[in-house]
């Protein structure tokens, strides 16, 4: 009997593990600027699309190395340091998702989908936030709002990628 929850253990850590692998490579998709340009700048605070502001380095210092700590696995760190960061620089939309992606981690939806709320508070249309709001829908069983999500965050940014797998 020991040997079998021996296995059983060993089984969850692999599928944990291999579930942190899918999330941080979803987190570095959802909230990874893709060019220099798109690093330094960000939807304004507000919602309002289109307007864009420069993201000040030590924000973004800050940032990456929350999100390094998450790549490394250390969940309540890297929450600790998006609160912080949050605390400082509120209208960011990347370090809500990346936040949420961690309470889904957890096990923790109802945090995940007020997180993603926020990021849309601060971005209606930040597709890496609807595209997490979708995953969180679907594993919930709410496919129509799910499809909505995966669809309106493909109307945002008709080249993320993501939300046309997930759609």
């Amino acid at each position: 009997m020991l040997s079998l929850q021996c296995t059983d253990k060993a089984r969850k850590s692999l599928l944990r593990s291999a579930f942190l692998a899918g999330v941080l490579l979803l987190s570095a998709c959802a909230s990874g600027p893709q060019t220099e340009k798109a690093k330094r700048t960000q939807s304004a605070a507000g919602g309002q699309p289109g307007v864009v502001r420069e993201v000040p380095p030590e924000a973004m210092t800050l940032y990456e190395r929350a999100t390094a700590v998450m790549a490394a696995g250390d969940f309540l760190e890297a929450q600790l340091q998006f609160q912080e960061f949050l605390l400082r620089y509120p209208s960011y939309p990347g370090a809500h998702v990346n936040l949420a992606i961690i309470f889904v981690a957890n096990g923790d939806d109802v945090a995940a989908e007020v997180s993603l709320t926020e990021a849309l508070g601060v971005d209606p249309n930040y597709a890496p936030a609807l595209n997490q709001l979708g995953m969180l829908m679907r594993r919930q069983g709410q496919f129509d709002k799910a499809s909505a999500a995966y669809t309106k965050a493909i109307d945002a940014d008709p080249q993320y990628a993501l939300a046309h797998y997930n759609l």
